[in-house]
């Protein structure tokens, strides 16, 4: 996908910014494009290709945006360090990191989980606040899903009549 055309913007000061703070989309790339332009032919460049790495990592899942056009800042150095590995991002904040293991084995499942806490008393609060919000857009999407599924039953029950009435035609 071709990134959209931006405006230029100002590279966004971090000072005082933690991991669970915001930047629009142009934001981010203006803030990585500052760090990176030296490995590109002009700023200009630099962003186009920043902007479509943004939407690349948006359409894999490596990144996700809070709101429409809006990241947040540990989201974002967490992503900009594992993309661009070294020490031009080793300053942005980063989420507290989640992650996971599953290994199945023919008579055996093992499941495995972490999840580092945050650091501070502020970061702890904006954690839950996320969370509750990501909470809320599952149990919508969740409702959404239900409603779908009660609305193609009597068509999934037909469906399933009508191949019991084929086999029955066919083994008698």
């Amino acid at each position: 996908m071709k990134a959209k055309p931006f405006k230029a913007t100002l590279v966004p000061s971090l000072g005082g910014k933690g991991p669970s703070d915001t930047m629009s989309r142009a934001e981010v790339v203006a803030l990585i494009a500052a760090r990176l332009e030296d490995d590109y032919d002009n700023v200009r460049t630099a962003r186009i290709r920043i902007s479509t790495n943004i939407y690349d990592a948006e359409k894999t899942g490596k990144l996700r945006e809070v709101r429409p056009g809006i990241f947040r800042l540990g989201d974002v150095g967490a992503w900009a360090r594992t993309k661009w590995p070294g020490d031009k991002f080793s300053d942005l904040p980063i989420s507290p990191i989640k992650g996971g293991a599953s290994l199945t084995l023919p008579a055996l499942r093992l499941t495995g989980a972490g999840y580092t806490h945050a650091k501070t008393l502020p970061a702890a609060m904006a954690e839950i606040l996320i969370l509750r919000a990501e909470n809320r857009a599952l149990t919508d999407a969740l409702a959404a899903a239900e409603g779908r599924a009660r609305e193609l039953a009597p068509d999934a029950q037909r469906l399933r009549n009508w191949i019991d009435k084929k086999k029955g035609k066919r083994s008698g």
